[in-house]
């Protein structure tokens, strides 16, 4: 009987931490078994992504337990009309940057437009290195 108990308290909290999130995983078509770690959006507390001394917040922040990997979520308000600007590529490329120190595997990027377009970003290593390696010199420009 206390394993009945124990496994029925057990689905519960996987239920709440699975739909923890719903509406956004939703608007990010992000599947429902994925958790919501953070986000940027409504009241809710975002996480802080570290760095040396950079520092980001994303607007959503999904761990997928299947594929074991973090999903990047960003918001934009304008319209999306085909093609992701070199900025947006740039910006969700340093937060799944900042991801990967804290896991191995490469995370993934879904950019979300104002008129309900979703588009995916691939992880570029190549981008974050040399984003990355220009730090100390924008440190310097704002010192």
């Amino acid at each position: 009987m206390l394993l009945l108990y124990t496994l029925a308290a057990l689905l519960i909290s996987l239920t709440v931490l699975m739909l923890r999130g719903w509406q956004l995983k939703k608007k990010f078509r992000i599947p429902f078994y994925c958790l919501l770690v953070s986000s940027d959006v409504g009241n809710r507390k975002p996480k802080f992504l570290r760095k040396c001394i950079l520092v980001g917040v994303p607007d959503a922040l999904f761990f997928n337990p299947l594929k074991m990997r973090y999903i990047v979520g960003e918001l934009k308000s304008r319209y999306y009309t085909g093609e992701i600007t070199r900025y947006e590529e740039a910006q969700i490329t340093l937060y799944m940057g900042m991801c990967n120190k804290w896991y191995l595997l490469k995370p993934s990027g879904v950019m979300l437009y104002g008129n309900g377009r979703v588009a995916p970003v691939k992880y570029n290593s190549n981008l974050f290195k040399s984003i990355f390696k220009l730090r100390f010199e924008c440190l310097s420009i704002i010192n």
